[in-house]
């Protein structure tokens, strides 16, 4: 996926792979960003949630032990939809929350807050990287 901006090309490169059994995925990711950039970079990464199918169940999921994680928990299908830091440039920010909330620190371009919601809602999630 590339953008210009200012005449600029930026280029952001993701590979999934999935091995079967395994219940998860690897996320690789590249961002090029190009010689002579002067403007703040930040990737994102949040999605909606309705783990185990509905929203009414979900409550925000956080853990750092066995490697930062976080995301979406159904407490009553006893399934969780995360993200799990392995390597890399570390997450700048991560944020459980109403998807109301996650969605505007997107698009008003700030980090996500760290905040993890542990009461049902209509939820969303997210991890954002500064360059």
């Amino acid at each position: 996926m590339t953008r210009v901006v200012c005449g600029r090309t930026y280029t952001l490169i993701i590979d999934w792979e999935h091995t079967a059994p395994n219940k998860f995925l690897t996320w690789k990711w590249r961002v090029i960003v190009p010689t002579g950039n002067t403007q703040n970079i930040r990737f994102y990464y949040g999605m909606d949630s309705a783990v185990a199918g509905a929203d009414t169940n979900d409550v925000g999921y956080y853990t750092n032990t066995g490697g930062q994680t976080v995301g979406i928990y159904d407490n009553v299908a006893n399934i969780i939809s995360a993200f799990r830091y392995i390597n890399g440039p570390a997450w700048s920010g991560y944020q459980a929350n109403r998807y109301d909330a996650v969605r505007p620190q997107i698009a008003n371009g700030a980090n996500f807050t760290n905040t993890i919601i542990t009461t049902p809602d209509d939820l969303g999630f997210g991890i954002n990287w500064n360059f």
